[in-house]
C-alpha cells in the first residue's frame, strides 16, 4: 500500500509540475506578445530619418533602425564578453559532475563493504555465542 500512495503522490507532483510549466510558458508567450506589440508601436512612431556619422561616411536611417542596431550591437558585446566565463563554468560543472558520480560510486561500494563487514561480525558473534553455549553445556 505504501508503494501505491508514493506513486500517487509522485503522479500528483508531476501533474502539478506540468501545470506550473504550462503556466510559465503561457505567461512567457503573453509577455513576448505584449513586448512585440510595444516594439511595433515604437517603430511606427519613430520613423524620422537621422544622420549617423561613421569614421569614413555618413548614413541616414530611420531612428528606430538606429536604436535597434545600437541595442543589437550592445547585446552582442555583452554576450561576447560573457562567453569565456560561460565556457569556463560549463567545463567546471562537467568536471564536478564527473567527480560527484565517482564519489557516489565509491560511497555505494563502501556501503556494500560495510554491510558485508557487519554481516560477518554478526555471524562471527553468533558462532562464538553458540560455541560458548556448547562449552557451557
Amino acid at each position: 500500500m505504501a508503494d501505491s500512495s508514493k506513486s500517487s503522490t509522485s503522479s500528483d507532483n508531476t501533474a502539478k509540475d506540468n501545470k506550473k510549466r504550462l503556466t510559465k510558458q503561457r505567461m512567457r508567450f503573453i509577455l513576448i506578445a505584449v513586448l512585440a506589440v510595444l516594439l511595433l508601436l515604437f517603430a511606427s512612431y519613430n520613423t524620422n530619418p537621422v544622420a549617423i556619422t561613421l569614421p569614413f561616411t555618413q548614413v541616414e536611417v530611420g531612428l528606430f533602425w538606429a536604436l535597434f542596431a545600437s541595442a543589437f550591437l550592445g547585446a552582442a558585446v555583452v554576450l561576447l564578453n560573457m562567453l569565456p566565463t560561460r565556457l569556463r563554468n560549463n567545463k567546471l560543472i562537467a568536471t564536478q559532475t564527473e567527480r560527484i558520480s565517482k564519489l557516489e560510486k565509491l560511497y555505494e561500494a563502501s556501503l556494500v563493504k560495510n554491510e558485508m563487514y557487519e554481516k560477518s561480525l554478526t555471524e562471527q558473534s553468533g558462532a562464538a555465542t553458540s560455541t560458548r553455549a556448547e562449552n557451557v553445556a
